[in-house]
């Protein structure tokens, strides 16, 4: 059931995303809808990772701690 929704919720951002870009490209350059679309879906997904981290911070102190450098 989880992987169905995250499938089912990754079709909706795709529809989403495409109408938002064919709406918004009759007022502004095509290359300029997905930047910003681009900005705000990664701010999206830092938001998501770091309420995450906050919730379980140790797979993430993990995988610092195995960057060899």
């Amino acid at each position: 059931p989880i992987g169905l929704g995250a499938m089912l919720a990754a079709i909706m951002c795709i529809v989403i995303g495409s109408s938002v870009t064919k709406s918004l490209g009759t007022k502004m350059h095509w290359w300029t809808v997905l930047t910003w679309q681009l900005i705000l879906g990664g701010v999206l997904l830092s938001i998501a990772a770091a309420v995450l981290a906050t919730i379980n911070p140790q797979p993430y102190v993990h995988a610092v701690q195995n960057i060899d450098m």
